[in-house]
Parts: C-alpha cells; sequence; structure tokens
C-alpha cells in the first residue's frame, strides 16, 4: 500500500509540473499593421536609422523573441538589419551604443520578394529572453531606409498590441513621461512592423537577460 500510495505521489506531481509549463509551440506574433488604423509606413528618418519599440513580457515565465518583422520590399535585399535592447533606456531620446544599449543581433536582410511595401523578417533565429515579468526597449536599425508610422500623438492607433501575456508597445506609449516610440531623433514615431516570440522553460531559462538557443522562426 505504501509503494502504490508513492507511486500515485509521483505521478501527480509530474502531471501538475508538466501541466503548469507553457507549451514551447505556443508562438505568438504581433503585428502594428493588423487590428489598426494609420499604421501606413509612409514616414521615415532616411537611410542608416532606427524605430524603438517596447516589449512587455507580463507572463510568469520568460519569452524568446525570435523574430523581427519590418517595413519593407524587396530594395531592402542586402541592407543589413540590427537589432539593440537596452532594460534601463525604456524611453526618451536614444544613442545606440554601450553601456545603455546592448547589440543583440544583426544580419544582411535577404530573401523579399514582395515589390509592394509590406511587413517582411529582416531578423530571424534571434533566440533572445525577455524575463517574467520584464520590459525591454528595442531599437530596429537599417542601413537602407527607415520606414515607420505617424507624425505625432495620436496618428496610428492603436499603441498597444498584446497577444499571450506579451505586450508590444509603440510610438506615444510612455514611460516616466516620454515616449517609447522614436524614428531617429523624431518622436513620437509608430514601429511598423512585426515580433514573434515563444514561451520558454527548463533549465537556464529563469531569467537570463542574454541570448538562449536560437528557435528557428
Amino acid at each position: 500500500m505504501k509503494i502504490k500510495f508513492t507511486q500515485l505521489y509521483i505521478i501527480v506531481f509530474l502531471v501538475s509540473l508538466f501541466w503548469g509549463l507553457p507549451s514551447l509551440n505556443a508562438q505568438i506574433t504581433l503585428n502594428t499593421t493588423i487590428g489598426s488604423t494609420g499604421y501606413t509606413g509612409t514616414n521615415s528618418s532616411g537611410i542608416n536609422s532606427f524605430t524603438t519599440f517596447v516589449i512587455t513580457n507580463n507572463n510568469n515565465f520568460p519569452m524568446v523573441l525570435n523574430s523581427v518583422g519590418s517595413w519593407t520590399n524587396n530594395t531592402d535585399n542586402n541592407t543589413v538589419s540590427t537589432l539593440w535592447f537596452s532594460s534601463t533606456s525604456l524611453s526618451g531620446p536614444v544613442t545606440l551604443a554601450a553601456p545603455v544599449w546592448t547589440n543583440i543581433s544583426s544580419a544582411t536582410v535577404i530573401g523579399i520578394t514582395n515589390t509592394v511595401l509590406s511587413v517582411n523578417t529582416v531578423l530571424s533565429n534571434i533566440g533572445f529572453i525577455v524575463p517574467a515579468n520584464t520590459t525591454y526597449r528595442f531599437a530596429l536599425n537599417t542601413t537602407g531606409t527607415n520606414r515607420y508610422s505617424g507624425t505625432g500623438p495620436g496618428t496610428a492607433s492603436p499603441n498597444t498590441f498584446t497577444s499571450g501575456g506579451v505586450s508590444l508597445r509603440v510610438g506615444d506609449v510612455q514611460i516616466a513621461g516620454l515616449n517609447v516610440g522614436y524614428g531617429g531623433p523624431n518622436n513620437p514615431r509608430f514601429f511598423t512592423g512585426s515580433v514573434t516570440l515563444t514561451p520558454v522553460s527548463g533549465p537556464g531559462s529563469g531569467g537570463n537577460p542574454f541570448l538562449s538557443p536560437p528557435i528557428s522562426s
């Protein structure tokens, strides 16, 4: 009887453990051009510039940022996209340099076939962990034309996109009284693109703010 009770206890424990783990297949994509108005990508800060946005992970488990898309077409092939992040510069003007900002991914854009401007993936296999209950700001820099939307407060809506406990916050969202969304020196400007994330669990996922093993998107 004691053996059977012990076996039952182990089974209940294992079921409870795995029931509480997030599914690694639960991919989340937040795209600012879906279910919104004003995200037309008709504004720009020129070449070799950036657009900023914030990701807040409201879950009690980490999320992996796998890919980022931006407003591009086939003329953007062979440009270089670079993603930076900051845990302290969550709003206000941006100078992309250490120690405040960290370069986490960079790649030459290839494979875009669309001749019409739309959201296309420019960085994949990023593998960057956003810890549980954490907010980071990101800056997507391009050596090509940096396109975004909006010319001021309220010119694109909404400014927050949420799914699966993750929020993408752009444009005139304010933290500490300052806008999160910059297009180069201009603000507020609205990131016109997408982010894709996946839950992560298991050893090594307990809040490391840097790179995890890449997960294909």
